[in-house]
């Protein structure tokens, strides 16, 4: 499991020639389209089994919210988290409908991604993964009513066949963690050979950043 979750550090990392050039407009350009992407998974997400009146009340107390929009002009884990978040929920309640194979990957790829930004997700994906295994069929909405979203009368809401079920459940996992293996290695022996260095004083005069008296 991830150790300090790194994916933001990483993505200010790949930005940083252009941060040094532009500044950091284009960076938060992309925080805010994920911020929107969030809502429009909250959106889907709600749809999916309730009506789209409130599908579209959850989404515009989203949209409208002071942290969801604060956050999104800063260079935070909880923007992408979010977004993130609201497309595992939407792609949960479509691998229980009809779990496909792209289905499946996606969702695993993006608890992976979830993982290597917010380190308590493990439990969350715990428990996401028991929700599949223990969750009732889902109910077939009327697809007539006009409250309906568009769309929603062709989900089929048949309950995979337990063999099917754990087999989607040990892929997510097994996808999820194929992800953050290759930083939970890099962390584990960066932390063991931190921890076998010999303790020397810090050389600031050979930072890039002057070193005034009153810093």
């Amino acid at each position: 499991l991830p150790i300090h979750p790194p994916a933001v550090a990483y993505a200010i990392a790949v930005f940083h020639d252009g941060v040094r050039i532009t500044g950091f407009v284009g960076v938060k350009m992309l925080w805010c389209s994920m911020s929107a992407a969030a809502c429009a998974f909250t959106f889907l997400a709600c749809a999916a089994n309730m009506r789209r009146r409130i599908a579209v009340i959850a989404t515009l107390l989203l949209t409208l919210s002071f942290a969801q929009y604060v956050l999104a002009t800063s260079l935070n884990n909880e923007t992408p988290y979010v977004m993130l978040l609201t497309m595992i929920v939407w792609l949960t309640q479509r691998a229980l409908a009809l779990p496909t194979r792209w289905t499946i990957i996606t969702l695993g790829i993006a608890h992976g991604f979830a993982m290597l930004l917010r380190a308590e997700h493990p439990l969350l994906l715990a428990m996401f993964l028991l929700w599949m295994l223990i969750a009732p069929p889902p109910t077939h909405p009327q697809s007539h009513s006009p409250d309906i979203a568009p769309g929603s009368h062709h989900r089929l809401r048949v309950r995979a066949p337990s063999r099917a079920c754990f087999l989607s459940i040990a892929s997510i996992a097994f996808i999820a963690l194929l992800i953050c293996l290759p930083w939970t290695i890099h962390a584990t022996l960066a932390t063991k050979r931190f921890n076998t260095l010999e303790v020397k004083p810090i050389a600031f005069n050979l930072a890039p950043i002057t070193w005034t008296t009153s810093a």
